[in-house]
């Protein structure tokens, strides 16, 4: 589970009535009354259900809009907390480290190779045909942020990614303009390329007692968050990260700090298991990406770990009742 503060901030960019921001929350089980509580929890892909939403919507701001309007001031604690720290590099390290508190679909490693440094775009769970819009929001709040936070201007020296320019909203010349470099679309990675030096930054607003305070109790939150949402909640938060090969149960318990024996018994005692919730998040996710793309069986069997296409099918007819050809005729009909 993760904080709903990009929930909010896309409800605040998006939508101006309470009937629009409850629109944009179509399908995605999120409380609008309970968005006010600082406390509030959602899952990322409920994010990802607004994100396609606003897509959906044919939304006027584009997703560089979007990144454009973004401030610290939307994340509250921890934002207060990244804006306390030394550099720019120590920011990001921050931002990744406490996502789940952030909210956001994306981290940011940071990767520092003689002069150049590098953020390569990882998703946190399966975002689909939503990626470009989330990247590029990544990209343009990247460059606000840093002016937020140094009162100076930074400047990409190259961006790659791997989905083709959205010809509709910005021609490729629109984007290097945008940026001040070439993008190269089509590409390997989603990534893009600084100069070292620039994370080497001082942040003006730094204050290292602030950050004391501030970090003992952004761990503190995100420990209770992680207790309250119980053993299952972890378990089901690793495979949203790892979904395009959901980690054995020896792998889960390792990356839980636990062992395996311990695991099952606290799986048990919630009355669950992992073969249980491994299948259910599989199905899960099918469905989304049944629902929300137009990828082939073949496709979402790999997205999802199977061996192959025979063994998904299988196990989708099992726990719908219905072949994955069936159930998205179903969808199609719907209005």
């Amino acid at each position: 589970m993760a904080r709903a503060n990009y929930i909010r901030y896309y409800l605040e960019q998006a939508a101006e009535t309470q009937a629009a921001r409850r629109a944009l929350l179509k399908n995605s089980a999120i409380s609008l009354d309970k968005l006010s509580d600082p406390d509030y929890n959602v899952d990322l892909l409920q994010v990802r259900q607004v994100i396609n939403n606003i897509k959906s919507r044919s939304h006027p701001l584009t997703a560089i809009q979007f990144g454009q309007a973004f401030s610290f001031k939307h994340l509250g604690l921890i934002g207060h907390a990244i804006l306390s720290c030394d550099t720019l590099a120590d920011c990001t390290r921050y931002w990744n480290h406490f996502n789940d508190l952030v909210g956001n679909v994306l981290n940011y490693p940071l990767l520092i190779k003689d002069d150049y440094c590098e953020i390569e775009f990882e998703e946190l769970c399966p975002l689909g045909d939503s990626l470009p819009f989330c990247i590029e929001q990544s990209l343009a709040s990247t460059l606000q942020v840093v002016m937020e936070l140094t009162g100076e201007s930074i400047r990409y020296q190259s961006i790659e990614l791997t989905y083709p320019a959205n010809k509709s909203r910005l021609t490729e010349h629109h984007y290097r303009d945008f940026f001040g470099c070439d993008v190269i679309f089509n590409g390997r990675r989603n990534v893009a390329t600084f100069l070292a030096s620039d994370f080497d930054r001082k942040i003006h607003t730094a204050d290292e007692e602030t950050l004391t305070l501030l970090d003992q109790h952004c761990q503190d939150v995100l420990r209770k968050q992680k207790e309250t949402g119980g053993i299952a909640q972890q378990v089901r938060q690793l495979f949203l990260k790892y979904s395009r090969n959901p980690p054995k149960i020896t792998e889960i318990a390792s990356l839980l700090q636990t062992s395996e024996r311990s695991l099952r018994r606290k799986l048990d005692n919630e009355g669950l298991s992992y073969s249980g919730l491994r299948n259910d998040f599989r199905r899960d996710l099918a469905i989304e990406y049944l629902k929300s793309t137009d990828l082939a069986a073949k496709e979402i069997a790999y997205l999802l770990g199977y061996d192959n296409i025979s063994s998904f099918r299988r196990a989708f007819k099992e726990q719908t009742g219905e072949t994955v050809k069936v159930f998205r005729n179903k969808l199609k009909a719907q209005p």
